[in-house]
């Protein structure tokens, strides 16, 4: 019998453009295997009104929904709640109210991504559900103080010292308590659900949930690789991602100021290009020497043609990096941070390299950029790890496997 499936998400599948809708067009394309797929998505910040349709067929019907609406300071709302801040600081009612007169009448699956929008408007679903948990909130938040500390806390927009203190600490303590609030959710919607994804097993054990399912980020296999393994020409290093993303916004203002530079003392003429959605606190790092701010383009696979590293010094994030992935099909070299590569099934020196401090980062680009022997094992490497492991084909039969499953499992929401 064909499944008709919801899929809820929070950004636009199509066109395919950045590590989240590569993810949410994988697992499209896998619920399609089973029968007529429905998307409902929340309009990106640039106001764009519809989804271009894939050619595929993998999509019935498709909306772009109004996102939730930002109600201001609500500390006090948050303290009488038992909700993260970011639940309690938004109004969905405008979001709901499209959902309630778009979706239509009856489903046989639905799919969350990411679990906030479950927490939101899984009331209003009657269907067995599915929770994708690719980047697990309590873990983000964990790791942002963990390792930046106050960095985008509100100390970092200003004022006195004294005020400044105040604001961090306080921005931190609700940071913390936080932690704890969405920990609490992801386990207690774990359990709603018939089955959840998560992107790696690191990630199913830290959840903790018995009916997790380890669906890796995939990327499609390109018709043709773009690396460049032998060349005489100054090295390009690429960063590509949604660069206003707080993990890689970090990652970008420690490869313009500490790494770039002390990779230009053993190539002088190295150029960084930052590729991806990006705004002014991202452009104004074009004015750096060697540096280039794409924003976002047409075409990753132009960008990889000239690139000789992927670099990924992510120091916080969940999920796994499709960034990784793109570089490893592509025959691109990639230095990585322990956390950027974390989810994935790699060896260090045999897929990539990994480093952690700047000193570190820079040696591994040094490294590889000297060494056309090492750089062409590696990439030969990563390609049949990719191959076997991270294909979006392979991806999306694990998908359709495990909805088949939560259909059959007889659990309901």
């Amino acid at each position: 019998m064909a499944v008709r499936t919801l899929v809820i998400v929070d950004e636009l599948p199509y066109p395919v453009l950045n590590g989240g809708s590569i993810r949410i067009h994988s697992i499209v394309r896998g619920l399609a295997q089973l029968g007529d797929v429905d998307v409902f998505a929340l309009r990106p910040p640039d106001g764009a009104a519809d989804i271009p349709l894939p050619s595929d067929g993998s999509v019935c019907r498709a909306t772009v929904a109004p996102r939730p609406s930002y109600r201001g300071r609500s500390y006090s709302r948050w303290v009488r709640s038992e909700l993260p801040y970011e639940l309690v600081s938004v109004d969905y009612s405008g979001t709901r109210e499209c959902m309630r007169r778009w979706m239509a009448s009856t489903y046989d699956l639905i799919y969350f991504r990411p679990v906030t929008l479950q927490l939101v408007l899984g009331d209003l679903v009657h269907a067995p559900v599915i929770v994708d948990m690719d980047d697990l909130k309590s873990d983000l938040l964990a790791a942002t103080l963990r390792n930046v500390g106050s960095a985008f806390g509100p100390s970092s927009v200003g004022g006195g010292k004294l005020s400044g203190w105040i604001r961090g600490n306080v921005w931190s303590a609700r940071m913390h308590i936080d932690v704890g609030r969405w920990r609490r959710l992801e386990r207690k919607e774990a359990r709603v659900a018939r089955v959840v994804f998560v992107a790696s097993e690191f990630h199913r054990r830290r959840l903790g949930a018995g009916n997790a399912v380890v669906v890796p980020n995939a990327y499609p296999p390109p018709p043709s690789a773009r690396g460049v393994i032998d060349t005489d020409r100054t090295p390009t290093i690429s960063f590509i991602g949604t660069l206003t993303w707080p993990p890689n916004r970090d990652a970008v203002e420690r490869l313009v100021t500490a790494i770039l530079p002390m990779i230009r003392n053993h190539f002088p003429h190295t150029e960084l290009r930052l590729v991806g959605s990006a705004d002014d606190g991202i452009a104004r790092w074009a004015r750096h020497p060697g540096v280039t701010v794409t924003g976002r383009v047409r075409s990753v696979d132009d960008e990889l043609s000239r690139a000789d590293l992927v670099v990924v010094p992510i120091r916080f994030a969940g999920g796994t990096r499709i960034k990784i992935l793109e570089a490893f099909a592509h025959f691109v070299p990639v230095v990585s941070s322990t956390v950027g590569c974390e989810g994935l099934d790699v060896v260090p020196n045999q897929h990539l390299l990994i480093a952690d401090s700047d000193e570190e980062l820079v040696a591994a680009c040094v490294r590889l950029l000297s060494d056309v022997a090492l750089r062409r094992d590696m990439v030969r490497q990563a390609r049949e790890l990719f191959d076997s492991r991270y294909s979006s084909d392979q991806v999306e039969g694990l998908v359709s496997a495990a909805a088949s499953d939560a259909m059959a499992s007889g659990r309901d929401r």
